[in-house]
């Protein structure tokens, strides 16, 4: 295994640990509104489950695809496209605000 990509299986690894904790987080505060009688929507808690399922399953998969074959292209596909998908939208972000001229609204 190369050494760029175990740093990012490390950061993987942190962002899903960040994940659960606030999945767990949010769990104990919608249990404890629902005990006091507070409506809540469980769509938070919901949405932080399934987000770390997700980068938990990017994380095993890339690993297991690259542990003994580290040029293995589904592999290295499966590792970037988190940071492909990031990077086009932070620049698709950019872009709308330079074509807007700077106006939000």
């Amino acid at each position: 295994m190369k050494s760029y990509q175990f740093g990012l299986f490390v950061v993987y690894a942190l962002i899903t640990f960040y994940l659960l904790y606030q999945s767990v987080l949010y769990l104990f505060v919608y249990f404890a509104n629902k005990k006091l009688g507070y409506e809540e929507s469980f769509r938070t808690p919901l949405l932080f489950i399934v987000v770390a399922f997700l980068s938990s399953a990017i994380t095993a998969s890339s690993y297991f695809l690259l542990k003994n074959n580290p040029d293995f292209v589904i592999g290295n596909v499966i590792l970037f496209a988190p940071i492909v998908i990031a990077v086009a939208i932070i620049l698709w972000t950019i872009f709308l605000i330079i074509a807007s001229g700077g106006r939000w609204n």
